[in-house]
């Protein structure tokens, strides 16, 4: 079975965080690289650099409503036309829970969030740490990968041109 990344850009401006183009990056499965950033697919023994530390604890309305799902009644769903949800009865299954107080998802929920069931290490890295991880699991860029290439750039570009805002990359992984 394979094992994706799911990659967003934030851009954080004080205590407000949004993110850049309100959508995933598109970045190639790639294990070197997912080893690098958060020690997927590692040998034993293997640390990466930086420890995946979960998701932040103040994210944008994109990352949060992509992350979790809505814990719902049917009624509150149909009414929202809600595509994901759980019900209160299969979230019970679920170790890992988001108050309703935390919630800033598309969909409110008065009950609370679920992560999907598949997704797993959570993390998030500057840009400059995110070259740190892949300097020290030996991947170089520029020709490293392109899409991941394009990101970092746009990261700096936003940082060049706007010094009151600092950027950073929220990614998880799926099987």
């Amino acid at each position: 079975m394979g094992c994706d990344i799911h990659l967003f850009v934030e851009i954080i401006e004080g205590d407000y965080v949004s993110a850049l183009a309100d959508g995933q990056f598109r970045v190639s499965r790639n294990y070197e690289l997912f080893r690098a950033l958060a020690g997927i697919r590692a040998e034993p023994g293997f640390a990466p650099l930086i420890e995946p530390r979960g998701l932040p604890e103040i994210m944008s309305r994109s990352v949060f409503g992509t992350y979790y799902q809505p814990i719902l009644d049917e009624k509150t769903a149909v009414e929202w036309r809600a595509g994901d949800w759980v019900t209160p009865d299969e979230a019970k299954r679920y170790e890992h829970r988001v108050s309703p107080s935390r919630g800033q998802g598309w969909i409110p929920s008065e009950i609370g969030y679920v992560p999907y069931p598949d997704w797993h290490t959570p993390s998030w890295l500057t840009r400059s740490e995110v070259h740190r991880c892949l300097e020290a699991g030996g991947l170089r860029l520029p020709t490293y990968d392109f899409e991941l290439e394009v990101v970092l750039e746009a990261m700096a570009f936003l940082e060049l041109h706007n010094p009151k805002i600092s950027t950073r990359v929220v990614f998880w992984f799926d099987n």
